[in-house]
C-alpha cells in the first residue's frame, strides 16, 4: 500500500514533505522482506521520478531486492527497479549485478521490458558481456511473437529504437538483432494505416 500511494502522489505531481515523511517513516519500519518486487519497483521509480535523495531508503529497498529470489521478479519489475536504481547514484554494483541475474533468468520477458532492462544495464557501464547477449536473444524472441500484426508492429518502433540504442553503447548490435528490427522497418504500415481487421 505505502509503494502504490507513494506512485500515485508522484504522478499527480502531489508530493509534499509531510507526506513523504509519513511514508518515509512506514517504509523504513518495515523489515527488507515485507517489500514484494512490485512494491520495491514502483517506489524506487517514484523515489527517482520526485528526484527524492534518501540514501537510508534507498538502502532499504536495495536490500529488499536482493532478498527477492530471482524468480519472483516480473520481467516489468526487474526492469523498473533496474532503471530506477540505474539513474540513483545508490545503487551498489552488488544490486545491479543481483538484478542482472534476476533479468537473465525470466520467462518470455516482453520486448520492452528487455529493452528498458538493456538501457539501464547500458547506462551503469555494465560490464558481463553475456547479459547483454542473453537480452540481445531475448528482444529478438519477443519482438518475433509480438511484432505480428500491424499494431504490434506500430508499437514496436519505439521500443526498438530503444533496443538499439542501448545495445550499441555495449557493443555493435549482432546481425540477428540489426535483422529483426530491420524486419520491423520494412514491415511498418504506411503512415496514416489503422491495421484495422489485422
Amino acid at each position: 500500500a505505502i509503494a502504490t500511494i507513494l506512485n500515485a502522489f508522484v504522478r499527480m505531481n502531489a508530493l509534499d514533505p509531510e507526506l513523504l515523511k509519513a511514508i518515509r517513516g512506514a517504509a523504513l519500519e518495515q523489515p527488507a522482506s515485507a517489500f514484494s518486487p512490485q512494491s520495491i519497483s514502483m517506489m524506487a521509480n517514484a523515489l527517482v521520478k520526485s528526484g527524492v535523495d534518501d540514501p537510508p531508503l534507498f538502502r532499504v529497498l536495495g536490500a529488499a531486492a536482493a532478498q527477492v529470489p530471482p524468480e519472483r521478479f516480473s520481467p516489468q519489475a526487474i526492469s523498473l527497479t533496474l532503471n530506477a536504481f540505474a539513474r540513483s547514484p545508490k545503487a551498489s554494483p552488488g544490486l545491479i549485478k543481483t538484478l542482472a541475474e534476476a533479468a537473465r533468468k525470466t520467462r518470455a520477458p516482453d520486448a520492452l521490458s528487455v529493452a528498458l532492462m538493456a538501457a539501464a544495464l547500458a547506462r551503469v557501464e555494465y560490464e558481463d558481456a553475456s547479459i547483454f547477449k542473453h537480452l540481445s536473444s531475448s528482444f529478438i524472441d519477443a519482438a518475433n511473437r509480438e511484432w505480428v500484426s500491424a499494431a504490434g508492429r506500430r508499437k514496436g518502433g519505439a521500443v526498438a529504437a530503444m533496443a538499439l540504442t542501448a545495445f550499441s553503447k555495449v557493443a555493435p548490435p549482432s546481425e540477428e538483432l540489426l535483422e529483426c528490427i530491420a524486419g520491423l522497418v520494412r514491415a511498418l504500415p504506411p503512415r496514416g494505416a489503422t491495421g484495422e481487421g489485422e
